[in-house]
């Protein structure tokens, strides 16, 4: 993600200048962005906001919940008349001969729901499967050339806090699975840390921010969001 910063003002009580000049003014460039920038450059954003809980038998090592696999409360998705979306956490795991293992999306992963963390082996193969679109020497057919995993903050992960949240934390070791995974695959400077920069605006309260009186203008939104930049850097 990219972020630019910018403040111009004057000093208190200084005039302000009203000179104007018309001569070439030389700037000395110490990154030529131009002459770094490929010719393309294709980068998947990916969110991971899945999870396979201990009622999951698929999954060896629970995760706190579905996460956003299940975002209402049936397998069917009917709740009361009202047509929502399903719930995995609802439905038999056990065949009927009838729809089982039903998610909140209109369309269902080829390989099966999966765990985002990568706890287990089944998670680590799932992301080397991810980064097998990513170009590399043995394989330019690849269309993609990197992958930026989406965090949700990192105030409340394992990075700064001995009682992480899921929210945070699903993301956060995904970025580090990913990382790790890439680096066994001898793929350097492909994987991005991403973040959703409004995450601290609309779930203050989440985090434990005081955002009260004016959410859209929270200092200490900006604060942790910055403080997010700098870790993102230290990361990779």
């Amino acid at each position: 993600m990219l972020f630019s910063l910018g403040a111009s003002g004057c000093q208190s009580g200084a005039a302000p200048e009203t000179s104007e000049t018309t001569a070439p003014l030389t700037v000395t460039h110490t990154f030529d962005f131009a002459s770094q920038m490929p010719s393309r450059l294709a980068i998947m954003y990916s969110m991971s906001w899945f999870g396979l809980p201990s009622t999951e038998p698929s999954n060896p090592v629970p995760d706190p919940s579905y996460m956003n696999w299940g975002a209402s409360s049936t397998c069917s998705g009917v709740s009361a008349g009202t047509i929502t979306a399903p719930n995995p956490a609802s439905c038999t795991t056990d065949y009927t001969g009838a729809d089982e293992r039903n998610i909140s999306s209109r369309y269902r992963p080829l390989a099966g729901i999966y765990s985002a963390w990568g706890r287990t082996p089944e998670a680590l193969r799932r992301i080397d499967l991810m980064l097998s679109n990513v170009r590399r020497s043995c394989d330019a057919g690849a269309r993609l050339d990197a992958w930026s995993v989406q965090l949700s903050g990192l105030i409340k992960s394992s990075l700064h806090s001995a009682s992480p949240s899921s929210s945070e934390e699903v993301n956060y070791q995904t970025l580090l699975h990913f990382l790790s995974e890439a680096d066994a695959a001898g793929m350097s400077n492909v994987i991005m840390p991403g973040e959703d920069a409004s995450w601290y605006f609309h779930f203050p309260g989440a985090v434990g921010l005081s955002c009260t009186v004016n959410q859209a203008h929270c200092p200490a939104a900006l604060d942790a969001l910055a403080s997010d930049i700098v870790d993102m850097l230290g990361i990779v």
